[in-house]
């Protein structure tokens, strides 16, 4: 059961019965029910955001909050009704509602994101932001506990690389320019040289397929498809159907 509470000066939201956030301005507390009792949590909001995801290709939806810039940590979720469920349309219904209602209450909190996605299961998740004009993508490196900032795709085509240096910038100039191969996410430039390679190994090649669609959309719109014109019965002299034979020829035909 997912419920929520939205009010003047705070928001209050309940994902089953084990877990519950509250928000009220720049601070927020999370609560986990377990065996051993309650877990509470004291999160600050001052110069952190948090961000309600949904799961692509299920729609459950998770929080997630941004520990320290560049760094962010899944805080739990609830999943979606199973599809052959009793019921299952109109939980799904409401669970959208509930989701939209907790991302229009949360964009204080949420550093002006559109939305944020999440792909993947279990620790391997990645986190795909989406913002004005840019996605973020935070995905978990080897040996780290924590997703991290792995790649920012912007709308222009700009790609910006985090680096123990400093930020990289390369360009990808449309949508034909990536795609999934292999674990990887790849991008290329004008020449057809790789520019940007990004490793998603934990996750499925449907959810790596998912990153590139969106990808493409935003630097380059996907083209409105044609019409569909119902075709109409075929011509007789177009398949052959219906033809008269000549007189006499189902005759010789039958002496054969």
């Amino acid at each position: 059961m997912v419920a929520l509470e939205v009010g003047p000066q705070h928001v209050r939201l309940e994902l089953g019965e084990r877990l519950r956030l509250m928000v009220a301005g720049s601070a927020a507390t999370w609560v986990r029910h377990t065996r051993g009792g309650e877990r509470r949590r004291e999160l600050s909001l001052r110069e952190s955001r948090l961000w309600p995801a949904r799961s692509f290709p299920t729609g459950d939806l998770a929080m997630w909050y941004e520990r320290q810039p560049g760094q962010v940590e899944r805080l739990g979720g609830v999943r979606s009704v199973a599809a052959f469920d009793s019921g299952a349309l109109a939980a799904w219904s409401a669970l959208d509602r509930v989701a939209d209602e907790l991302g229009r209450a949360l964009a204080p909190q949420s550093g002006g994101a559109v939305r944020a996605v999440e792909l993947g299961r279990g620790h391997h998740r990645v986190l795909l932001v989406e913002l004005a004009g840019r996605f973020i993508v935070y995905a978990r490196p080897l040996f780290r506990e924590r997703p991290r900032r792995a790649l920012e795709v912007c709308s222009d085509g700009a790609l910006v690389v985090p680096g123990r240096q400093g930020d990289r910038v390369a360009r990808f100039p449309s949508r034909a320019h990536v795609a999934v191969s292999g674990d990887r996410i790849c991008f290329t430039g004008g020449d057809g040289g790789l520019v940007v390679s990004l490793w998603l190994p934990w996750i499925a090649v449907e959810d790596r397929q998912e990153m590139v669609r969106r990808f493409a959309d935003m630097v380059e719109p996907a083209p409105p498809e044609p019409d569909y014109e119902p075709r109409t019965g075929l011509r007789p002299w177009a398949s052959g159907l219906g033809r008269r034979l000549p007189a006499g020829a189902a005759f010789s035909r039958l002496r054969r």
